[in-house]
C-alpha cells in the first residue's frame, strides 16, 4: 500500500494506491489517521488505485470521517473501483461520507 500526501487550496488530498487490508492498515494507519485528524480542512482521499478494502480499512475512514466532521470539515472518497464502491455501500459508508467519481470542490459540514 502507497500512500501519498498534498495540500491543495486548504484541501488535503490523500492518494492510496495498492490493497487496503490488514498488512496495509499496519503500514499506514498511523500516517493516515494522523494526516486526517491534524488538518484543518476538508480531506479527500483518491481510491482510484486501491483494488481491494477489508473490514479496517473501512474503519479507518469511518474513524477519520467523524473526526473532521466534530471540526466541521468532510471526508470524501473520489473513484473508488467498483469492487471497491460496492463495499463502501454495502457497508452504508456512503450514509457517513461522499463518494464521487469527479474531484469536488472543498466543502465543509456544519457543526
Amino acid at each position: 500500500m502507497q500512500l501519498q500526501v498534498r495540500n491543495d487550496g486548504g484541501t488535503l488530498i490523500v492518494t492510496l494506491e495498492g490493497r487496503l487490508d490488514v498488512a496495509a492498515i499496519q503500514v499506514i494507519g498511523d500516517r493516515f489517521a494522523f494526516q486526517a485528524t491534524t488538518h484543518d480542512g476538508p480531506v479527500v482521499v483518491d481510491c482510484s488505485a486501491v483494488t481491494f478494502l477489508a473490514s479496517l480499512g473501512i474503519g479507518m475512514f469511518v474513524s477519520a470521517a467523524k473526526g473532521l466532521q466534530r471540526r466541521g470539515h468532510a471526508l470524501t472518497l473520489l473513484r473508488p473501483q467498483p469492487m471497491v464502491e460496492d463495499v463502501l455501500r454495502t457497508t452504508g459508508l456512503h450514509n457517513l461520507v461522499s463518494i464521487v467519481h469527479e474531484e469536488p470542490p472543498p466543502r465543509s459540514v456544519p457543526k
